[in-house]
């Protein structure tokens, strides 16, 4: 039975070897290294892409966490949902917000992602662990698309009403049959044209 562990404690390391070669790592304690992601990890130690790889990988064994989840017991459905929570854009709710406050994934880092947790999965399944996931893996694609609707995780934008004034512009005043402005207010409503609709974030 998997042991769970209080959030934070998943991390990346810098790993000096004996050789001078560093690579990156996950550890799951002060001193205990996240055995299936280093395995994982081990494979690119020293090619530049194990870093990257270590953070994409960590923030999802976090997340996993956070939903009560285990590599052993993820579903692609689940994987659907953590790609939604960093910033896809998938025909379905994801859950509770993730990274909330953060920039979402642009669509490199989408795919990326995908690729590491696709790479991390297939290289569990060389263990007989969670075969059934790595099944579908081959079949079906992650999304990487990102959902431009938000500009930051846990936000939506949303359209409302914007006043022009409050941008630091005047509106045109209206000019009469005589081609003069009025210097004010008539009938105690602004001059100019109605306001319009603009996109803004929350």
């Amino acid at each position: 039975m998997a042991q769970r562990l209080a959030l934070g404690q998943l991390r990346v390391e810098k790993v000096r070897h004996r050789d001078g070669r560093c690579s990156y790592t996950v550890f799951d304690s002060a001193s205990a290294l996240h055995s299936a992601a280093d395995w994982y990890l081990s494979k690119y130690a020293g090619t530049g892409s194990d870093r990257t790889y270590a953070y994409l990988l960590v923030d999802h064994l976090r997340w996993l966490e956070h939903e009560g989840l285990t590599p052993e017991s993820v579903v692609f459905r689940d994987l659907k949902r953590y790609m939604g929570a960093v910033g896809a854009r998938i025909p379905m709710p994801y859950g509770a917000p993730w990274r909330v406050g953060k920039r979402p994934y642009q669509n490199d880092a989408l795919r990326g992602a995908a690729a590491c947790l696709k790479g991390f999965y297939l290289r569990q399944a060389e263990l007989g662990i969670n075969t059934a996931l790595v099944q579908e893996l081959n079949l079906k694609r992650m999304p990487t698309q990102q959902d431009k609707d938000r500009v930051l995780l846990g936000h939506l934008k949303r359209s409302m009403d914007a006043n022009p004034r409050a941008e630091g512009t005047e509106a045109p005043a209206q000019e009469d049959a005589a081609g003069r402005r009025p210097r004010g207010p008539v009938g105690g409503g602004e001059l100019g044209p109605r306001p319009g609709r603009r996109r803004v974030a929350e």
